[in-house]
């Protein structure tokens, strides 16, 4: 336990390190001239307007609101992808006409650019918060489902079987022995998911919204103030890396639940 939680420790701060020295030379770069300050700020400019940004008083509307919108749409979003579209995807998944007839159509939804999606949503649900939770459930839920129906593999049949002489309860079967077997690929699997999700949401607020980070990003990069528009996006990458690092400390504890059982 603690060699791993030493190795941790050392990745992060290798992480850190290399993160630091691209930082300061690409500062470098700049200071000699090699690359342009109208298109990459200072360190010191891009830390000042990233320490600053909550109390720009340039910033159209309040950064707490935005950051509040976001956070409102990406919840939503992940509370659907999560709740309905995981459960629909695992029941389409072991039923084995209903897969053969959902999964070449994801297949082919990967072959279509989403962004062309976009427009269509947005004419049908307008610039608000709805039209950046669907787009966020829309390209969510697709990667989710390949990845649940992936994992419906690896269900140990023959142990649900065993089990049935001991129990009358599907449910407790289920959550009992069915489950444990896919966990690991099932976690992943939503991973994957919330990881996209965010993409859609983020992205669907930079390209036509009134509120959100993404909308602080499309403000900073239209009215160019570039340590503006780097700040937006370090919060905003923050931002997701801390859903990213909350699903994984709720994997490693549902993993340590079921290691109990």
């Amino acid at each position: 336990m603690k060699g791993g939680v030493s190795r941790k420790v050392v990745l992060i701060v290798t992480h850190m390190f290399v993160l630091l020295s691209l930082l300061v030379t690409v500062d470098y770069l700049i200071a000699m001239g090699y690359v342009s300050e109208f298109t990459i700020p200072r360190l010191e400019r891009f830390v000042a307007a990233f320490l600053n940004f909550p109390t720009n008083p340039d910033i159209p509307g309040n950064f707490w609101s935005h950051l509040a919108t976001t956070l409102y749409e990406l919840g939503v979003a992940c509370l659907i992808v999560i709740g309905i579209i995981l459960p629909l995807a695992f029941v389409i998944g072991i039923k084995r006409t209903a897969k053969e007839v959902v999964e070449p159509v994801l297949l082919a939804f990967f072959a279509i650019p989403s962004i062309i999606l976009y427009p269509a949503i947005y004419l049908m649900l307008g610039i608000g918060p709805s039209s950046k939770i669907a787009l966020g459930v829309l390209i969510g839920s697709s990667y989710l489902f390949i990845y649940v129906l992936s994992a419906v593999y690896y269900i140990n049949w023959d142990l649900l079987k065993m089990g049935r002489a001991f129990t009358n309860s599907q449910v407790r079967l289920f959550w009992k022995v069915g489950l444990p077997s896919i966990l690991p690929i099932l976690v992943s699997a939503i991973q994957i998911g919330v990881s996209y999700t965010i993409v859609g949401v983020i992205v669907g607020e930079v390209i036509a919204s009134s509120s959100g980070l993404g909308f602080l990003v499309s403000w900073a990069e239209t009215t160019i103030r570039v340590a503006e528009l780097y700040a937006t996006i370090a919060i905003a990458i923050i931002f997701s890396l801390a859903f990213i690092i909350s699903l994984n400390l709720l994997e490693l504890h549902v993993k340590g639940r079921w290691k109990t059982i």
